[in-house]
Formats: structure tokens, C-alpha cells, sequence
């Protein structure tokens, strides 16, 4: 789970590191807050934390608060595409297939999350849909042609069953 301040607080004393704090302590069961990528074993049936906020306590999470906003970056073993303002499609494609070529050759103590999420506005209007009915029919078609592929994690709008498991379906596979 990615987790990030979107606004300035307005109305409280308490900072967002605490008040994000307190609402984990009473399930902190249920969260993994090692800030080193967990294997599956470790994790299984548990949130883990991308922390995209600076914080005072440790460990509170992966530390991702050097998160750069509509961009590909890597810090330590993650490498992310979150390219989310979309002024051409295949141009997001482009740079999203770029992270799945990369998941398919890092070793496995390395993650990558790859966003197939975006927006495009046309006359200033806001349109999800538009990337998400390519980026997502792009994605099928490219897991269609390469079945023993990692894919890393994929972050979509408008998943559905049949796509969520072709992408499960593509990690599990015995490469």
C-alpha cells in the first residue's frame, strides 16, 4: 500500500506521521512495516507499506518519500513507472512496457511497479477511460504473447477478474 500526505493539514496538531501511526497500531498484525523488501513468505496475507512521506519514526514502511511526481525512477531495489499525465497513449505504453522488459530480467529481491493508470484531458476535461481502455487492452494482448513473463506489480484502473488473473497467471508461472 502506497500511502502519501495529498494535502496541507488544516485544523490539527498532530502530524500526519502520527496520525497515520495511530491508525496502524491497532492493527499493526495486519501491516509490515520493515523498511526492506519483504519476501512473499513474509508478507502473505499482510499490507505492505510504500511510505511516500518523510517520517522521524523507524521502521514505518519502505521509505519511498523521494517519490518524483510523473516520472520512472529507481531507489534502492524498486523501480517504478508512474507517468500518470498521459498526452499520448503510446507514449505511456511505450514507457510502461520499458518497466515490464525490466521485471522480466531483474532477480527477485527486486520489485517493480508499474502504473497503467493515467489521465488525459481533452478541452481541460479529465478522461481516465480514454488511457485506461488502451493501456488495458494493450496489457492483455502483451501477456497473451509473452505467458511466461513476470510482470512486476501492476497498477490499473477498471481491473477486472479475467485481467487480474492473466498477470497472476504470468507471475506464478515456473520460468
Amino acid at each position: 500500500m502506497s500511502i502519501q500526505e495529498e494535502g496541507s493539514a488544516v485544523g490539527t496538531s498532530q502530524s500526519f506521521e502520527a496520525t497515520f501511526a495511530s491508525y496502524i497500531a491497532g492493527n499493526s498484525a495486519l501491516s509490515v512495516l520493515n523498511d526492506s523488501i519483504p519476501s512473499l513468505d513474509q508478507v502473505r496475507g499482510k499490507i505492505v507499506l510504500l511510505r511516500r512521506f518523510r517520517a522521524l519514526a523507524s521502521p514505518l514502511g519502505i521509505d519511498a518519500s523521494r517519490w518524483p511526481d510523473n516520472s520512472t525512477f529507481t531507489f534502492e531495489k524498486i523501480k517504478v513507472q508512474d507517468i500518470y499525465q498521459v498526452q499520448d497513449h503510446e507514449a505511456k505504453w511505450k514507457a510502461f512496457t520499458a518497466l515490464l522488459d525490466d521485471a522480466k530480467n531483474h532477480s527477485p529481491e527486486f520489485l517493480c511497479i508499474n502504473f497503467a493508470s493515467g489521465v488525459s484531458s481533452t478541452f481541460g476535461i479529465p478522461n481516465i477511460n480514454s488511457v485506461s481502455d488502451d493501456i488495458n487492452a494493450w496489457i492483455t494482448n502483451y501477456i497473451i504473447a509473452n505467458t511466461r513473463s513476470i510482470t512486476g506489480i501492476i497498477v490499473m484502473d477498471f481491473a477486472d477478474a479475467a485481467k487480474c488473473k492473466l498477470i497472476y497467471d504470468a507471475n506464478s508461472m515456473p520460468k
